[in-house]
C-alpha cells in the first residue's frame, strides 16, 4: 500500500459560500473534486460514493464532503 498522496487545486470562491449543506450552488460548481475516497486498510474503493471539495476566501476554508 502506497501512502503518497495526490496534491489538490483549492480554488478561490468567485462569491459567497453559503454553509448549508446544498453542494448543487453555484459557488460549489467551480470547486474540483477529489477522486474517490479508498479504504486505508486496504486502498480498495470505499464502499459508498465519498469524495470532498473545497474553496477558500478572505474569511474561511470551506470543505464539503458527499457520501452517497
Amino acid at each position: 500500500m502506497s501512502n503518497a498522496t495526490a496534491p489538490y487545486l483549492c480554488r478561490r470562491a468567485s462569491g459567497p459560500v453559503a454553509v448549508d449543506g446544498a453542494l448543487g450552488k453555484p459557488a460549489w460548481a467551480q470547486a474540483l473534486r477529489t477522486p474517490r475516497f479508498v479504504q486505508a486498510e486496504s486502498a480498495r474503493p470505499a464502499l459508498l460514493e465519498t469524495w470532498a471539495a473545497m474553496l477558500w476566501d478572505d474569511a474561511a476554508l470551506y470543505v464539503a464532503f458527499q457520501l452517497a
